[in-house]
Order: C-alpha cells, then sequence, then structure tokens
C-alpha cells in the first residue's frame, strides 16, 4: 500500500494548556481527521504535562466544529472576532 501524508498538526502553550492548528490532506478528512485528533490528544495527555488542549476554529468552519466535537472538544465560547473556542481537557 502506497503512504500518503496525512497533514500537519502544530501545538503552542496557550492558557493551562496547548492550543492546536490542524491543516488535513482531502484525503484524510472526516473519519480520518477524527481517529488522528484521537491519537494526537492521547499522545499530549500521555507524554506532556498539560491538561487541556483548546482549538480555536472560524466560526463559519461548522464542518471543522465536526471533528472538533468527534475528538471529544467542548464549544467553550465565541470571540468579537468570530472565532469559536472548544476546548478537552485530560480526564474527559
Amino acid at each position: 500500500m502506497e503512504e500518503k501524508d496525512v497533514g500537519l498538526w502544530t501545538f503552542h502553550e496557550y492558557s493551562d494548556g496547548v492550543r492546536v492548528h490542524v491543516n488535513m490532506s482531502k484525503d484524510c478528512r472526516g473519519r480520518k481527521a477524527v481517529q488522528s485528533g484521537l491519537e494526537a490528544k492521547k499522545w499530549i495527555f500521555e507524554n506532556t504535562n498539560y491538561h487541556s488542549i483548546y482549538a480555536l476554529i472560524p466560526s463559519e468552519s461548522k464542518h471543522v466544529f465536526r471533528i472538533a466535537v468527534g475528538c471529544g472538544m467542548n464549544r467553550i465560547s465565541t470571540s468579537k472576532e468570530n472565532y469559536t473556542l472548544f476546548e478537552v481537557k485530560s480526564c474527559q
């Protein structure tokens, strides 16, 4: 089977945890994106001292909301700049 790159996950310190930004190739969206998100979440909580992961998602990107929720994230707030903040904690 041919291997393909699936995307890029970046993490930055944010508040009491890390903020994630994700770019996925067209072949790796939907269920594949959720699966890679669950794997990234597991890795962060098992290999770092962070207890929260945040995602700041443009409010018009409803398809990205579904991926965040599929990874166990909860909607926290919406900013004046029209971004929605999601969070997941290590105990979830």
